[in-house]
């Protein structure tokens, strides 16, 4: 009897480990484009609301040049915006075609130029759960440890496309792709993802890539 209350006592004590390694937060992301400067060297600025427990709001802006350098801007309030896009309204920005999803195909020129989610990877999914048993924590831990070869980039048709930024809170492993941007000047493509899958506490893992195009 005292034999099975010590392996009962002994599994109790694993289970509060893990449950306090791996707490609930909930965070959920909300990802939105405000604008792009314009010209092939520019600037993208997103926004970022952080809700569950996490509850912080930013500004992601991403020069790209010869490199590529990324900012962060936490605003005061969560989910206050209206200033900032006020403010950002006097920039001289280059306009998107926001493409019309049809079934999970994006049309740039109907029928022949389009953007299309990439097949179902299980393997590489497999692995990110790997990843996570062996003490990894999110989206960001796996594109650290695996770079490129962790992401699966969506079909391009009729162009030719070339990663230029990711971000590095996303993962980008059967992920459905919610939105494209086509910046048609410049020739580049914002694509923002979402993913079914969650971290630890339950994070959402959503994301965004631009590809430079060659039409």
């Amino acid at each position: 009897m005292v034999a099975f209350l010590q392996r009962v006592f002994a599994i109790a004590l694993v289970f509060a480990e893990v449950t306090n390694s791996h707490a609930t937060t909930f965070c959920e992301q909300e990802i939105f484009l405000l604008f792009k400067s314009k010209g092939k060297t520019c600037t993208f600025w997103l926004g970022e609301n952080v809700f569950g427990e996490c509850q912080y709001s930013h500004i992601i802006q991403i020069l790209i040049s010869q490199h590529v350098i990324t900012t962060f801007l936490k605003l005061e309030k969560v989910n206050d915006w209206e200033k900032i896009k006020q403010g950002l309204s006097s920039f001289s920005q280059e306009q998107p075609i926001q493409l019309t999803n049809e079934k999970g195909v994006f049309f740039i020129d109907y029928p022949g130029k389009n953007v299309i989610e990439p097949k179902r990877n299980d393997e590489l999914a497999e692995l990110f759960r790997e990843h996570i048993s062996n003490g990894g924590s999110n989206g960001k831990s796996w594109n650290e440890h695996m770079g490129i070869d962790g992401i699966c980039l969506p079909q391009c048709n009729g162009l030719q496309a070339k990663l230029v930024y990711f971000y590095p809170a996303g993962l980008y492993v059967n992920y459905r792709i919610s939105k494209v941007y086509h910046f048609k000047s410049s020739r580049y493509l914002l694509i923002l993802t979402t993913n079914p899958m969650t971290a630890n506490g339950f994070d959402t893992m959503h994301g965004f890539l631009i590809l430079d195009i060659d039409e």
